[in-house]
């Protein structure tokens, strides 16, 4: 029998949703961890041939006596395509994957533990209902980069025959490689704003997807919707998420670079193409890849947990309506699921209160009796 989650009442705050995303990613690790792990290892799959391509046809040309600039940049293109198909097939694999991790935090948030058969069939119908939104944003922000990584990748092959025969750069070739560079900056910087913006406002489209049920057009309004009015603190919490998971596959790379390094001295040759041309940078980046699927074993899970839980604490938010807060100095009732009680000096129920001594509006009068004719004569 497992230990039931304990899910804070919201709202919650951000210590809340780590709490609960770690409670849920200890108490279904054994649940999580495989899914992941098969993920990760079909991203890896479908990486392959683009390395084929690399291998047969890039990595001669770098190898060779002179850099032909029309050969690289066809051969680049052709690798760039390559990789977009591939990040859209790995984009729908990524969807059914995460569609399955989502289940399984938000049953866990239910106290309950479905086990892989009951996961896929709650997760039936996910890949249809995410997948195109899933592609189509792939496909954009490939286009948007690709046009921004043209002008440099058609300057590449004169920085590789600089670098190889005199080691520095001539003023002409300087002064262009820092207008290519300024405007493959600026073009990403434009990318990461437009796409960061746009992630926040549909954080929520896998949870909409897998658990509402909902088709791709009407999920994305929904996860839009869910995100209005709390933009800033959903982009918060994400932020903060963010950089404790990156700390932790940033120190999984910095230890495996620092390792291979001191092993072997010469990897970072003064010759860029001896260092492609070298069999211990594929051994790295090989070592490299291997520890970062490690690494993404808990950390993808943990992602996935950590926006359920708030995908959970913002539905209940708008369940229980926004919270008004009484002005200053004016009573009014607490915020949270207390009776008010009477300030001093106001009428107490059963306790009896002289009449005031005019009408009040508002509070309710005694029914008017008008005086009698005898009322007004004069006493004997």
């Amino acid at each position: 029998m497992t230990t039931p989650i304990v899910v804070p009442q919201s709202p919650m705050g951000l210590g809340d949703v780590f709490g609960t995303t770690f409670s849920i990613v200890k108490r279904r690790f054994g649940r999580l961890a495989p899914i992941a792990l098969v993920q990760q290892l079909v991203a890896l799959l479908l990486i392959v041939p683009l390395g084929i391509y690399a291998a047969i046809v890039l990595l001669p040309q770098l190898e060779a006596p002179t850099l032909n600039s029309a050969d690289w940049v066809s051969g680049s293109g052709v690798a760039m395509a390559i990789s977009g198909v591939t990040q859209i097939l790995g984009g729908f694999v990524s969807v059914y994957f995460i569609g399955l991790l989502v289940h399984c935090s938000h049953q866990a948030m239910l106290n309950q533990n479905p086990d892989f058969g009951e996961l896929r069939a709650l997760n039936r119908g996910t890949v249809r209902r995410v997948g195109p939104v899933y592609a189509l944003a792939m496909l954009a922000q490939f286009l948007a980069v690709a046009v921004g990584m043209l002008p440099m990748l058609g300057l590449f092959p004169e920085l590789m025959s600089s670098a190889a025969t005199s080691g520095t750069m001539s003023k002409n070739l300087a002064v262009r490689f820092l207008g290519v560079w300024f405007l493959t900056m600026l073009t990403v910087l434009v990318v990461s704003v437009v796409g960061g913006i746009v992630v926040v406002k549909t954080i929520y489209l896998y949870q909409v997807g897998t658990v509402e049920g909902l088709g791709w057009t009407a999920a994305v309004k929904r996860a839009w919707a869910l995100t209005k009015g709390s933009f800033w603190r959903t982009a918060g919490y994400l932020i903060v998420m963010s950089i404790a998971v990156g700390v932790v596959q940033e120190v999984v790379v910095m230890a495996a670079e620092g390792v291979l390094v001191a092993t072997s001295p010469s990897f970072f040759s003064s010759d860029p193409r001896a260092m492609f041309s070298n069999g211990f940078l594929w051994l790295f980046y090989g070592v490299v890849y291997g520890l970062m699927m490690i690494a993404q074993v808990v950390c993808v899970p943990f992602q996935v947990a950590f926006i359920t839980v708030m995908y959970v604490d913002q539905i209940r938010r708008i369940q229980q309506g926004p919270v008004v807060r009484p002005m200053r100095g004016h009573y009014g009732p607490p915020t949270y699921y207390t009776y008010p009680q009477q300030p001093q000096g106001w009428p107490q129920q059963g306790v009896p209160q002289p009449p005031p001594p005019w009408p009040q509006q508002g509070v309710p009068q005694p029914p008017f009796v008008p005086p009698s004719p005898s009322d007004d004569r004069p006493p004997a």
